[in-house]
């Protein structure tokens, strides 16, 4: 992003299909594209599931393909026998799963129009929805 600003910031489009991955990565690419001065489309082939449906809020122009899918969850984390077994171990899964809960809200919220006891519904189960859902959800701004 650094060198596409030193060239004066031309519009980018950002290509989407992906079953997600970590928390850290995704926040770090959704800041990059929030800062990002030009302009930002985030087109969604195939899926956009869990980190990627978050960094495709931080686009300006969200789009989608008819077929395409998107899941959108409060994510997940794992924990080994020892960090079952130790109580402070548990107590930071737990405080790392409430910011990650605070952050997830945040990106959905601060995009879609759609009411938040809607999204927080669909955040809990864990939802794969269709690209007519997510623009029923204000989760994209067109469909292609």
């Amino acid at each position: 992003m650094l060198f596409l600003e030193s060239i004066g910031s031309p519009p980018v489009t950002i290509r989407i299909n992906t079953t997600g991955g970590s928390t850290d990565s995704t926040c770090t690419i959704h800041d990059a594209l929030k800062l990002y001065e030009g302009e930002t489309t985030g087109l969604v082939i195939g899926k956009a599931y869990s980190g990627g449906s978050m960094i495709l809020q931080a686009c300006k122009k969200r789009v989608i393909t008819k077929n395409s899918t998107m899941l959108i969850h409060y994510g997940s984390e794992r924990l080994d026998r020892e960090e079952l077994l130790d109580v402070n171990k548990r107590k930071k899964v737990l405080s790392k799963l409430t910011e990650m809960k605070t952050v997830t809200e945040s990106f959905f919220f601060n995009r879609s129009k759609a009411k938040q006891k809607d999204l927080r519904a669909l955040l809990k189960r864990d939802c794969i929805i269709s690209a007519k859902e997510a623009l029923k959800y204000d989760l994209v701004d067109e469909i292609i």
